[in-house]
């Protein structure tokens, strides 16, 4: 159900996002997962490999550069016998946080409502510090 790569990600500094306690990371993720898309068990998964790593910070960051990731990320989908899929629903998280030593003021990103799953539904999650 899976599939895990890693690989450099150009990242510019965010102009938006969310300043995010350690003690607030988890309710946090739980809501902006579900704005982006998300069912529960892909959060549930989400949050199981990016919640810890929230969590060894006092406070953080936290951005969804998806459109940014997505410009440099691209795939073709394609059958067992290899023929060209296009899924009819493609959601993609792309999560960069960065830990703050203080308290900051940044705007609020907008996200949501989440895409409409319909016929074939692709999922790619992932994310990185800053």
């Amino acid at each position: 159900p899976s599939l895990f790569w890693d690989g450099p990600v150009g990242q510019e500094s965010p102009e938006e996002g969310f300043v995010v306690a350690r003690e607030d990371a988890v309710p946090f993720l739980e809501e902006k997962l579900a704005l982006l898309g998300l069912t529960d068990k892909e959060a549930a998964d989400f949050i199981t490999f990016w919640g810890p790593r929230l969590a060894q910070n006092d406070t953080n960051l936290v951005t969804f550069a998806t459109e940014q990731y997505s410009a440099d990320a691209r795939y073709i989908f394609a059958d067992g016998a290899g023929n060209p899929v296009v899924p009819d629903t493609f959601i993609r998280v792309y999560m960069v946080y960065s830990k703050l030593d203080a308290p900051v003021s940044v705007p609020e990103q907008k996200l949501g409502p989440p895409p409409e799953r319909k016929g074939l539904v692709a999922v790619e999650w992932g994310g990185s510090e800053r």
